[in-house]
């Protein structure tokens, strides 16, 4: 029993990392969006004036592409020798160089690029716009389908774990009751047949000493 409940704990923090990934995913997919739509709507407001201001904007934008990028691929590094094959596998297939963020990469550096714009010419916003609509997201929402299927796949462990070990309690509650309920079920149904045995003896002696002074 205590085997199983470590099994269900290490399969519980397993789905809760599992869990974590995903919500970096969809995050990080929020932020790619957001960067490719300040980059649409930059392009349509540039201006002399509105340069200084737009290109503060890109930087940060770049910089929060950077950190989300560390960040899942920190967390897909720490979860890969876990994974089971077929999410390994789809995760594999949505890389270039197992490198799932590629895309992002460029989509940042794009964006670094307009920090440094001195003209709309300097930096084009539809590399970023293409990049997130053609590679980035896709490859990204392929990841995180894969990642929904191994959180499927761990719940389908703990649910067995949990059938298995409500099995195995009940084989331990029967075995505790045959151990122990039943010695003293079997100790009191001797007592009772002892008790039983003396009031039948008692009861033929005081026949016998009725009988004896009637005579």
């Amino acid at each position: 029993v205590v085997g199983l409940i470590a099994t269900l704990n290490h399969f519980n923090s397993y789905r809760n990392r599992v869990d974590m990934l995903s919500a970096l995913m969809a995050e990080f997919a929020g932020s790619l969006d957001n960067a490719a739509n300040f980059a649409e709507n930059a392009a349509s407001v540039w201006r002399a004036d509105t340069r200084q201001e737009l290109t503060g904007s890109a930087g940060l934008h770049a910089r929060k592409l950077l950190q989300g990028i560390d960040a899942v691929t920190a967390e897909i590094e720490a979860l890969s020798p876990r994974l089971t094959q077929g999410t390994a596998d789809a995760i594999a297939a949505a890389s270039v160089n197992r490198d799932l963020m590629w895309s992002a990469r460029d989509m940042a550096r794009n964006l670094a690029l307009m920090t440094q714009a001195k003209t709309l010419d300097d930096w084009n916003h539809r590399d970023v716009l293409n990049q997130n609509t053609l590679f980035a997201q896709p490859l990204l929402l392929r990841a995180r389908l894969a990642m929904d299927a191994e959180r499927r796949l761990a719940d389908a462990r703990i649910s067995d774990l949990l059938l298995w070990g409500t099995v195995l309690f009940a084989l331990t509650l029967a075995g505790v009751t045959l151990w122990i309920f039943r010695p003293m079920e079997q100790a009191i149904r001797r007592a009772f047949a002892r008790t039983a045995e003396s009031l039948k003896r008692a009861e033929e002696a005081d026949r016998a000493k009725s009988e004896f002074l009637a005579n």
